[in-house]
């Protein structure tokens, strides 16, 4: 797989010849039955809030303090749920188990 990198920062980015965002970022991304996903996405919530929260101690710190957030990839709205009392959140997600998951809790993305 060919990697890009850019001359004056270094950072790099992986270049597959074939990628399907929506092939690869499907439930079985989320639940643990591939080595390259999330062990168990929904069961990892607490945890994953919790870093969400430090997320957006340091969004406030920096000076975001409101206003509108969209999260793109924002599979089950965690991150939206742990923001939503500090912006008018909107997230984006391709993969349909997530956006269902969300759904059923009162979030609101939308399948891209």
């Amino acid at each position: 797989m060919p990697i890009i990198q850019c001359k004056v920062c270094g950072l790099g980015k992986a270049c597959p010849d074939e990628f399907d965002p929506a092939k690869y970022y499907d439930a079985s991304y989320f639940n643990g039955s591939r080595p390259d996903g999330y062990s168990n996405y929904v069961e990892g919530k607490s945890v994953l809030q919790d870093h969400f929260q430090q997320e957006l101690n340091l969004l406030k710190k920096l000076g975001a303090n409101g206003g509108e957030l969209l999260e793109i990839g924002c599979a089950c709205g965690y991150f939206l749920e742990v923001a939503k009392n500090h912006y008018h959140i909107n997230g984006l997600e391709i993969c349909e188990d997530a956006v269902a998951d969300a759904n059923a809790r009162d979030q609101e993305p939308f399948v891209v």
